[in-house]
Order: C-alpha cells, then structure tokens, then sequence
C-alpha cells in the first residue's frame, strides 16, 4: 500500500481509492482514506480540499482550505482547488471566477479541464 505522503502528493488519491475497490481492497482503501481525514488538511491542504470537494464531503473546509492555500501558493492548481471547494459549497459565481483564474495562465493539464 502507497504511504500517506505520496497519496497526497500525487494527487490521485482518489484514483487510488477507488481503484482498490475495484479490486476488492476495500481495507485498503479505507485506511488510505482514514489517513487522508487525519492527516490531510495539515500535510497538504490543497489536496485534502480536492478530497473533501470531489467526494461531496464537508465543503465548508474544503473551501477554508482552499482559501488558506491561497495565501501561500496562488498558482493553477490552488486556484482549481478553490473553483472545486466553491461549487461544492455551492458558490457557482465563485468557482467561475476561480476556474477563470486556473485557467488563465494557459496550463495544458487534464486536471483543470474536467470540472
């Protein structure tokens, strides 16, 4: 099983999880998920908002961790973190304008266009 650390940095925790499910590991899956609820949001909070926002899970820290991470590290993929947590709290004029962003610089990444 991956560690925690290059869950989060590769960022296809959930990738990850549900490709052990589709393996019948569900154990697996599960711990890798527990990992990311305890340790996330300190490890590395842009990813855990992904999680949190692409799961349908407690958007209003998503969105508190999106916007914290803004404070250190406004790039594309910050911004896309913030345009998922908005819509996931239901703020659709907000993750426009955080898409906008993501996707002003031009960045050819697969991740910014699948919203």
């Amino acid at each position: 099983m991956r560690s925690k650390v290059r869950v989060l940095r590769g960022g296809s925790f959930n990738n990850d999880t549900r490709n052990l499910r589709a393996a019948n590991r569900n154990e697996q899956a599960l711990a890798v998920e527990t990992k990311l609820k305890q340790r996330g949001a300190r490890d590395d909070p842009r990813t855990y908002s992904l999680f949190l926002s692409t799961r349908g899970e407690d958007a209003a820290a998503a969105l508190r961790l999106a916007t914290h991470e803004l404070d250190t590290r406004q790039d594309v993929f910050t911004f896309d973190a913030l345009a998922w947590a908005s819509l996931a709290a239901g703020n659709v004029a907000d993750a426009r304008v955080a898409m906008d962003r993501a996707l002003a610089e031009g960045t050819q990444d697969a991740r910014l266009f699948y919203h």
